[in-house]
């Protein structure tokens, strides 16, 4: 019926233009499915929506997003800026929220090690990751993990002497 309305020219539409115009005039930014927008949606989501399945690890242990990125995606995009190629939404501190002193834009591998499971250790007054350590004491990786797995602590399985007070010597 709306197309033979558009070929006797009643209409010059058969309806997608409404939709285009509609979305134009609730979006402002104009970003509505750009990375930098998906990041910052997914962010508001796992935050604030208990039906979300990310929700437990986010919002459901108190990760909030502050007010100054909540309810505006324009001042998230000037504080963060657009989303490099190859990178997503990082918090430098795994257990704070979502805020512009927080968070940047950071590659799968950064992220990979940068989880509220990811072993760090002190070494020489140096805080490093475990994987690191164990590269720069010579003990593979799966030999010391296992031994963390078995009680040791991880200056102990790297093979290093420990202090009475825990830290190395």
């Amino acid at each position: 019926m709306q197309s033979a309305l558009v070929r006797r020219g009643y209409t010059k539409s058969c309806g997608c233009f409404r939709v285009s115009w509609a979305r134009g005039r609730q979006t402002r930014h104009g970003q509505h499915r750009s990375p930098t927008y998906l990041s910052w949606q997914g962010m508001i989501e796992r935050c604030r929506n208990p039906n979300v399945p990310a929700y437990d690890d986010y919002g459901g242990r108190g990760i909030r997003v502050c007010d100054r990125w909540s309810g505006s995606f324009e001042t998230f995009l000037a504080d963060m800026g657009e989303r490099p190629a190859g990178t997503t939404l990082d918090r430098r501190d795994v257990n704070g929220h979502y805020e512009p002193s927080n968070c940047r834009w950071a590659t799968p591998h950064v992220q990979a090690t940068n989880r509220r499971n990811t072993i760090r250790v002190e070494l020489d007054g140096e805080l490093m990751l475990f994987g690191d350590a164990c590269a720069l004491v010579g003990v593979p990786y799966a030999t010391a993990y296992s031994r963390i797995r078995r009680g040791k602590t991880p200056l102990q399985a790297l093979g290093l002497p420990v202090a009475p007070d825990g830290q190395n010597t």
